[in-house]
């Protein structure tokens, strides 16, 4: 798009807002020489949480701005040198230190958007929805009057600003700045969704249903395709179509938001020498499944910052999903010596030593991690999966979860782990019994759905057969991934006698266990005896 036409659409679109809102709230910032004796002192935060390298660049960066207060009489440049400090302070979410910074950068240059943009950004972030919506209309105002502001950057504060009267409940001025948006960079995904967002909300699911539907293929952003996925879900279920909807939510979580592509923002996020940054970008690789790009992401977080743990610990991670489970222990092992009072790191190292086999050495770790924080409640989750499943001592697993159960009672995997550690030591009838009530109090629990499933296949000598197939198809239903959940509706279809079900079934969670890295031998045995027109094992592996 050229300039002049991007310039008419984002003068109408102010246009149109100031009629709407009155845009008069949003004044220039007096700036210019005399403002020099208007800046305030920027407090100088506690750095002691940050890396090494970080703190050097701060107090560098600090002193720079210090000796051009002190010497310079050229403001522009010392606005400029506030700004880049309030980056690097925002980068580390110092936002006291980062607000005063971008306030005096403003207050020397007026018209550069830039510094008004991140400061409308940390109202954002600290709820002050009216200061950062007037912060974001000063942006785009002054935005139309910049050649050099590209258009991305346009749509980026649009959409922002979008998002923004979402929350005010003003949709009307929502809606007219993801339309301008749009216009700007019609391939743009964010600003669709967030049109579609505005439709559903104002109760039109039919056309947020046709909008969303018009992209989801396209979407290559795993986090965008998500939140598709998730409204797309939500308007099916508003209209009655419960099938689609249930479609679309397989392994999809709560929507949550999609990030805008903001060359700003991201601007922002690379001033700083940042390890913590680099490991949060391998975070997102890893989650997207490029583990290979989150190792290298690592592995420079390291170079940057050695003695982070915390990268240690996540590069060990990515090691152990690539079958690097020796090194993977090594390297967590040094994050221990970094870190040594550091449970969570020890409750990983367990589950790593137990993946090797070494139950002793498992048991070390995660009883070391008990000591550290007593009342965790993963670590104490998988202290009673470690003595119930590997050690066989059920009897204590038991006394653990009961002890997770008072703290947490919506704890599904200690309801689940009570109630296996119960049939071992009480028998059936009080599995049963603690799995009725658990799923009867969380019924929403897929783990719970399948564990009694199972559980009445196991102990019943006649299953009600129509409620375990109910059952074991609701937990599969919410995670088609689970190689486990297939097996138990594989066993309900052979428990009613249909056979040629329970293979068909039976060979998808082979398929499943496979893509987990999880061994067949046993699933396999199982699919025999189906083929046989026999029920199988009593259970397919844990």
């Amino acid at each position: 798009m050229t300039e002049r036409p991007l310039r008419i659409i984002i003068s109408l679109a102010l246009c149109l807002l100031i009629a709407a809102t009155g845009c008069s709230e949003s004044q220039p910032v007096t700036g210019g020489v005399d403002a020099r004796d208007t800046v305030r002192p920027i407090p100088f935060p506690d750095l002691d949480r940050l890396e090494t390298a970080s703190r050097k660049q701060l107090e560098e960066m600090y002193e720079r701005v210090a000796a051009l207060e002190k010497s310079s009489p050229d403001s522009q440049l010392l606005a400029k040198a506030y700004g880049e400090l309030g980056k690097i302070f925002h980068s580390h979410e110092l936002n006291d230190a980062a607000e005063v910074s971008y306030r005096n950068a403003e207050l020397l240059a007026p018209d550069d958007y830039r510094w008004t943009y991140y400061r409308a950004h940390l109202f954002r972030k600290a709820g002050k929805t009216s200061i950062a919506i007037r912060g974001l209309q000063r942006v785009i105002e002054l935005m139309k009057q910049d050649v050099t502001a590209e258009p991305q950057q346009f749509v980026a504060a649009l959409t922002w600003l979008g998002d923004l009267y979402q929350v005010e409940n003003d949709y009307d001025n929502a809606r007219l700045m993801y339309e301008q948006a749009k216009k700007i960079n019609p391939s743009a995904m964010m600003p669709v969704v967030a049109l579609a967002q505005v439709d559903a909300a104002e109760g039109d699911h039919a056309s947020a249903i046709e909008a969303l539907e018009a992209i989801k293929e396209a979407a290559s952003d795993a986090t965008i395709k998500n939140l598709i996925h998730y409204q797309l879900a939500m308007s099916y279920r508003a209209v009655g179509k419960n099938d689609q909807a249930r479609e679309l939510l397989q392994g999809v979580g709560d929507g949550g938001r999609a990030t805008v592509s903001d060359p700003l923002l991201k601007s922002m996020h690379q001033s700083a020498v940042n390890a913590t940054r680099l490991v949060r970008q391998g975070n997102r690789a890893f989650e997207s499944g490029r583990v290979g790009a989150a190792i290298e992401l690592y592995r420079e977080a390291l170079e940057i910052d050695p003695q982070s743990s915390f990268a240690r610990a996540r590069l060990a991670r990515a090691m152990d999903w690539t079958g690097k489970t020796e090194e993977a222990v090594s390297m967590l092992e040094s994050a221990i010596e970094i870190n040594p009072d550091a449970a969570v790191l020890r409750g990983t190292l367990s589950r790593l030593y137990r993946r090797q086999g070494d139950m002793e050495q498992a048991r070390a770790a995660i009883e070391t991690a008990l000591e550290l924080e007593p009342d965790n409640i993963t670590i104490n989750l998988d202290y009673g999966q470690l003595l119930m499943d590997y050690l066989n001592r059920p009897d204590d697993a038991l006394g653990v979860f009961e002890f997770v159960l008072e703290r947490e009672p919506a704890s599904v995997r200690a309801h689940a782990g009570r109630a296996a550690a119960l049939r071992r030591t009480a028998g059936c009838g009080a599995a049963l019994n603690a799995l009725e009530q658990s799923h009867s109090a969380l019924p929403d629990s897929h783990l719970l759905a399948d564990g009694l499933a199972r559980t009445l296949l196991q102990c019943e000598s006649e299953p009600p057969v129509t409620r375990v197939m109910t059952l074991a198809q609701q937990a599969f239903d919410a995670d088609r991934q689970s190689w486990r959940y297939a097996g138990t509706v594989a066993m309900a279809h052979a428990a009613a006698g249909d056979f040629d079900s329970a293979v068909s079934v039976q060979q998808q969670a082979i398929e499943l266990a496979r893509s987990a890295g999880t061994p067949t031998q046993r699933l396999e045995t199982v699919l025999q005896a189906y083929s046989n027109r026999q029920k199988g094992p009593a259970a397919a592996p844990e």
